[in-house]
């Protein structure tokens, strides 16, 4: 029956606060019955449908008529929003008004800036409070006979309210994880398991994420590095790499992998595990090690230190042979690799021997060269050495250089393997003779079968001696992003820094090919207020006003909202039943009054702010002229001549000074003209 129950239910959203959609808010289960229409509903569950409301059935505006004849189907969802009485004079409609701005909050009226902003969309001398078209309010009038109206706008009471110094503004609202690579000087290149990707929005210095572990392969004597990282989700072009502060261009040997179809990175060990060895001595015999599971394919890198000192002081040559074998984990029996591939490497000679002579010297010993050797020493000579095939290598040097390769076989199957190599040559006794030798690493090069859809990667195969010292730690380039965003009349993907453009595109998500959300809200387009975005981020390209950040904390989708329209002087609202913004624009044209005629009893509040006040904002910010690393800019608040009482704000997304200078501005005249708080 609990089951049936909850199989035939709708779910109810009540808000009976006109002002304050989420004071006092209600969840309502309704029984579902077949035929029932929205206002037997509403009358069923206690809401008086006789008050202004505005009910939403899933994302549909229902209209009056339409509670009668509109019948729900099980499982929908309806909100209903209790809304402001009165018209505002005229005749108007409330719900149009009202739709413009995401709460009635009202305060005394400011200067929209400080001379570095210039204009004003505040005016003092007035008291009667105008809402305005644009979201912003604006002072008109005098002193009303039917009592004492009040100016302000949603901005000045949630947004950009009066800051006293111990109560500094985050740039995320306080309460999220930030990542500091953005913030600090420099930033590194690290791994982040299990964290969020990160989303490049607009123009920013990138430090992308390490996509694999970093590893070495020698060819020749020289070592190369290879290492993946990871770009994000965002679709962008970069530029300007550079290690450090060095241009990538100033390194030699470098070459890069580009993603497939499916972002696999192609030709690129994309999963390599590394495991260490030892030094390599007659006397141990074999050394094993094991593979990773998964394994394809196997590298073991191998160095020798080679030589003969002769009389003279010339160095003559010297060389050891070793023998390579491996065996499925579990098995007992070991295979001999078909061939072991020295890529470029001098000095290594894959082959094999066909006959061993030991011979034991109890005395002093004059080898074939003619050398001369303390006895006892038991000698070891092949009699016959095959090159090209087998699973034996022969080392062979005259110098103190050290001989490097990477030796690389590839098993039948693919599995966990155990590997052991083993040296054939005896070790030395004498200190003219030198043939130390080393299996440094072993290599497990395992599939990649990772789903990387949607995932933006590079991988860089780099020469490191001589220039490099282990791995690139300080990684990093230029981006530029697209943002999919509405145009006034389509849906468009392009390179943009407008705020608007960012907010539409995470409101809207984007999705894979299954229709999964990869990243944002994910909301459809029926649910974001498309002209109302559209028409801020005309005002948005009219100030110069933009946004450029990366993503890459653990934020929820309201924080990232929040960050993006305040670097347009916006909010988010739901006001119109649809996700859009209020944003303060200057002198906009007022469309309503709220006085004693339309305000609902005891629903009006004033609140005054006695705390000490900010006499200064010091603003942070990204600044690109001096590296990308952190500036700021310093605003004293109007009538303050010695500032002792300071409040840091960090704006995230903002990497223009000026555009700092006018947010440092604003915010300085909340100090002066924004003390009392009216909702």
């Amino acid at each position: 029956m609990e089951s049936q129950h909850l199989k035939n239910q709708l779910d109810i959203i009540w808000r009976p606060h006109p002002a304050l959609p989420a004071a006092n808010c209600e969840f309502k289960h309704h029984e579902w019955k077949e035929g029932q229409t929205i206002r037997q509903i509403l009358i069923a569950s206690g809401i008086d449908q006789k008050q202004p409301i505005v009910v939403v059935l899933n994302d549909r505006l229902l209209t009056v008529s339409e509670w009668d004849t509109v019948i729900p189907e099980n499982g929908q969802i309806i909100n209903v929003k209790a809304e402001v009485a009165g018209g505002g004079g005229g005749g108007s409609n409330t719900f149009q008004i009202v739709a413009m701005i995401a709460i009635v909050a009202i305060a005394i009226a400011a200067p929209y800036a400080l001379a570095a902003y210039g204009g004003a969309a505040f005016a003092a001398g007035g008291s009667a409070a105008m809402v305005t078209a644009a979201g912003g309010l604006t002072m008109a009038g005098s002193l009303l006979t039917a009592g004492v109206m009040i100016a302000g706008s949603l901005l000045v009471n949630s947004v950009f309210a009066a800051q006293v110094p111990s109560m500094d503004m985050n740039i995320m609202g306080g309460t999220s994880d930030t990542s500091s690579t953005y913030s600090l000087s420099g930033g590194a290149n690290r791994m982040r398991p299990y964290e969020a990707m990160p989303v490049l929005m607009g123009t920013h210095k990138f430090v992308p994420d390490m996509a694999i572990r970093p590893f070495n392969e020698y060819n020749g004597d020289d070592q190369y590095l290879y290492q993946a990282f990871h770009l994000g989700l965002s679709v962008a072009s970069f530029d300007d790499w550079r290690i450090g502060d060095n241009s990538i261009d100033n390194y030699s040997d470098v070459d890069w992998s580009y993603i497939d179809s499916m972002g696999r990175l192609a030709d690129f060990p994309g999963n390599v595990d590394t495991t260490s060895g030892g030094e390599l001595t007659y006397a141990d015999g074999w050394m094993t090690r094991t593979t990773s599971a998964n394994t394809y394919r196997i590298g073991l890198d191998i160095e020798g230190t080679l030589f003969y000192a002769n009389d003279d002081g010339s160095l003559g040559e010297a060389a050891v042979i070793l023998t390579v074998e491996y065996r499925p984990v579990g098995s007992g029996t070991w295979i001999a690799p078909t061939k072991l591939e020295a890529q470029g490497s001098k000095g290594f000679t894959n082959g094999s021997i066909v006959t061993w002579t030991e011979n034991t010297y109890p005395n002093a010993y004059w080898d074939e060269n003619g050398n001369y050797h303390a006895g006892p020493v038991k000698v070891v000579t092949k009699s016959k050495w095959v090159a090209g095939s087998g699973n034996e290598v022969q080392i062979t040097g005259k110098s103190q250089t050290p001989r490097r390769a990477t030796l690389f076989f590839t098993p039948a199957s693919t599995g966990q393997f155990e590997v052991r190599v083993k040296r054939l040559t005896v070790d030395s006794t004498i200190n003219r003779l030198q043939r130390k030798t080393f299996w440094s690493t072993l290599k497990s090069y395992q599939i990649d079968d990772g789903d990387y859809e949607n995932q933006y990667r590079v991988g860089i195969k780099i020469k490191a001696s001589e220039q490099l010292n282990g791995s690139i730690q300080q990684m990093s380039a230029v981006g530029s992003s697209k943002a999919n965003y509405w145009n006034g009349s389509a849906w468009v993907l392009a390179e943009t820094s407008n705020p608007a453009h960012w907010y539409m595109d995470f409101a809207r998500g984007r999705k894979n090919a299954a229709g999964k959300v990869i990243y944002g809200v994910g909301l459809a387009d029926s649910q974001i207020d498309l002209a109302n975005l559209h028409a801020w981020a005309t005002f948005c390209n009219t100030e110069n006003l933009t946004f450029n950040a990366v993503i890459d904390g653990s934020q929820t989708a309201a924080d990232i909202l929040s960050a993006i329209s305040r670097c347009g002087f916006a909010s988010p609202s739901w006001a119109s039943g649809k996700l859009g913004v209020v944003w303060d624009a200057r002198n906009a044209s007022p469309v309503a009054a709220f006085g004693m005629s339309n305000i609902i009893k005891n629903s009006f509040e004033v609140r005054y702010i006695t705390e000490q006040l900010a006499d200064e904002i010091v603003l942070r910010y990204i600044n690109p002229d001096k590296g990308w690393i952190q500036d700021e800019v310093r605003v004293v608040v109007n009538g303050v001549t010695n500032p002792v009482r300071s409040t840091t704000v960090d704006i995230l997304g903002c990497t223009n000074t000026t555009m700092a200078g006018k947010f440092a501005n604003y915010l300085a005249a909340q100090q002066y003209y924004r003390r009392r708080r009216i909702t």
